[in-house]
């Protein structure tokens, strides 16, 4: 039975349980994976001691297919969900059923999917896949010294005959002994703290003695005898080119470079451990199981080198590209009609609405109304502009004026405020923030406002504001983004600062770089946006600017 996790701060993904492979896994099977600096949850007595924080990884083989194409495997899972359909006719009026649903509900994509997997069931699409998780564990039954008979009815389910599995066996053993392979673990989970990924090897093998393979061109490869390598299992189609180098593998040398980097990874502890051996980072082999060719009487195994060399190249860049074109924001933008000099033009603002004020502190009644346009900062130390070669430098800034004690009942009242705020907001967009703002960009930039870590006025401004951009529906429920562009814009409104649209400075960072005196001004914008004084226009480049009369905000 899968067990619930413990509640860690910052989780996006509820109902984290244990999942495929031992790991936990959010209901997507995303893994959730320990820090593996071993930072913890802050307690929440004082006999707690916390937790260590999981983030989520990715999947091995899921980094592997960014650098496959798989239009044509697409296609196949298309052709034969229709005719999964005409196997199973009943599935017609099921299809029926969904046309007359509203679409893209949890309802409609409940019942499309049900439908979906019943065709592919009735199609046998699934069928390959099944083969070859019954192959591997025809090897782990040999390699484990379990009687693999025992499973031989299954594979009879499989219209894999008894005789076809025996032949895999043989061949699986005959390959072992043939290339002088001693295996070492079998099934080993590991993580792969580089590229954030998690997943199952399925061999870690020895040589025995040399193994020669000549790659295309005439060049050949020599794994030395004694090497420790990882060995993984493929029991698919294996399509060769006329000149014998294989078609649509790409993403297995992706994969397998994963699994070669990667620690042991204890699933019930939770733990990162080191394997015995070391590990080649250059060689690696994968073991092609011909499982079409045993059912038609001809079993083979026969290994395929890997260069894990370029796996890990191409692998690494994919990973980073994959990561950063993610993260890109400049890449679209609504065309719009440009009515001023300056590029901006009018939208749909924010309605105003109420948003409760709490009263006023000392940091908010110092500033007088004529002179709060331009507040002084506490002189942060920033970056001013990219690097000459075009790489964008980290800001760095030293800690903001706090401005003393808050109000010990506003700090209380605000508190009740935040408590109230839905739990997706608190353990989502608001621990991002505040985590941002403390750990920085590599470390750099720690600029922290946590109210539970200091209650001064620059903490309290900072958090009353976040609230009620949070109260007032800002946040959109879900679009972080939106989110966190605004609230680049409304900082900029008091800090004048290039660095808050640096791709590279967070959004926590650019709230964490105001002192006191433009937290309190950052509050009031706040309060002005629902109040109608400040208001939200978009440039051309899609980038929100915030408008406001500071002076008005100040005599409100």
């Amino acid at each position: 039975m899968a067990r619930a996790a413990d509640t860690f701060q910052g989780e996006r993904e509820p109902g984290i349980q244990r999942g495929r492979g031992g790991f936990m896994r959010a209901a997507n099977d995303t893994p959730y994976i320990t820090d593996p600096t071993g930072a913890r949850t802050k307690p929440k007595t004082k006999a707690d001691e916390g937790h260590v924080k999981r983030s989520p990884y990715g999947s091995p083989s899921g980094a592997g297919k960014l650098i496959e194409n798989t239009y044509n495997l697409q296609k196949w899972g298309e052709r034969m969900t229709v005719t999964g359909i005409g196997v199973q006719l009943a599935l017609i009026a099921d299809c029926a059923v969904l046309a007359t649903m509203e679409r893209d509900t949890p309802e409609w994509r409940e019942a499309a999917d049900r439908v979906v997997v019943a065709a592919k069931g009735a199609a046998k699409s699934m069928l390959a896949a099944d083969r070859g998780t019954h192959a591997h564990a025809l090897t782990e039954d040999n390699d484990e010294e379990r009687d693999w008979i025992v499973r031989a009815e299954a594979g009879e389910i499989l219209d894999v005959p008894t005789e076809a599995q025996r032949g895999l066996v043989e061949a699986w053993q005959e390959m072992l002994v043939r290339d002088g392979l001693e295996i070492l673990a079998v099934e080993a989970s590991c993580v792969d703290d580089r590229w954030r990924l998690a997943g199952t090897l399925d061999r870690i093998a020895r040589t025995t003695k040399p193994l020669t393979f000549v790659l295309h061109g005439g060049e050949q490869r020599v794994i030395p005898a004694g090497t420790v390598l990882v060995l993984d299992v493929k029991s698919g189609k294996c399509t060769k080119r006329r000149d014998g180098t294989i078609m649509y593998w790409a993403g297995y040398a992706v994969q397998i470079a994963s699994y070669a980097q990667s620690v042991p990874y204890d699933t019930e502890a939770e733990t990162r451990g080191e394997w015995p051996w070391p590990i080649s980072q250059e060689h690696a082999v994968i073991a092609h199981l011909d499982v079409l060719g045993a059912i038609d009487g001809r079993p083979t195994c026969e290994l395929v080198y890997v260069d894990l060399v370029a796996g890990r190249e191409h692998g690494g860049e994919c990973v980073q590209v994959a990561k950063a074109w993610a993260d890109r924001r400049d890449v679209f933008s609504v065309a719009q009609v440009v009515d001023d000099a300056e590029g901006i033009t009018t939208t749909t603002e924010i309605e105003p609405q109420s948003s409760p004020v709490l009263p006023a502190t000392e940091a908010e009644e110092a500033p007088a109304a004529a002179t709060v346009v331009e507040p002084q900062p506490a002189e942060p130390e920033v970056a001013t502009s990219p690097a000459a070669d075009g790489s964008v430098e980290l800001f760095e800034c030293d800690q903001p004026d706090e401005g003393g004690p808050a109000d010990e009942a506003a700090v209380a009242a605000l508190t009740q405020r935040f408590l109230a705020l839905p739990e997706a907001i608190r353990k989502g967009w608001w621990s991002d923030l505040t985590t941002q703002a403390q750990t920085g960009v590599r470390g750099r930039g720690r600029v922290p406002y946590r109210l539970g870590e200091g209650k001064t006025i620059r903490r309290f401004e900072i958090a009353r504001a976040l609230v009620a951009l949070a109260e007032g529906g800002v946040l959109g429920g879900v679009d972080t983004d939106f989110a966190d562009d605004v609230l680049r814009a409304l900082v900029a409104t008091v800090l004048d600062v290039d660095a808050i649209w640096w791709p590279t400075t967070l959004p926590g960072q650019c709230v964490g770089m105001l002192g006191a005196t433009e937290a309190a001004a950052f509050a009031r914008v706040v309060d002005g946006l629902f109040s109608g004084v400040t208001t939200l226009r978009f440039r051309d480049d899609g980038r929100p600017v915030a408008h406001t009369d500071l002076a008005a905000i100040s005599a409100a």
